[in-house]
């Protein structure tokens, strides 16, 4: 069965946080047909963009695993990254 891998997206200036250039790649990378599983991690609008954009494909909810690890504009403390000042 034929397997996309992990695919790397520079930004090229496109605002941090944002899905514009990682929505464009996954409009230009071809899904394996059948069913698959995707793995989405990031900052949170973003993963949720892609998970989105991905079922808008035909992948089944249940296929895709995502993970927000950040939030634009937040703080993460809670997971161990120290307070700023």
């Amino acid at each position: 069965a034929p397997v996309a891998g992990p695919r790397w997206v520079v930004r090229d200036g496109a605002h941090p946080g944002g899905p514009t250039a990682l929505m464009a790649a996954l409009a230009e990378t071809e899904l394996p047909s059948g069913r698959g599983h995707a793995y989405v991690g990031g900052e949170h609008a973003v993963v949720g963009a892609l998970r989105d954009a991905l079922i808008d494909r035909g992948m089944e909810a249940e296929s895709v695993s995502n993970k927000p690890y950040w939030r634009l504009g937040r703080q993460n403390a809670d997971n161990g990254e120290p307070e700023r000042a």
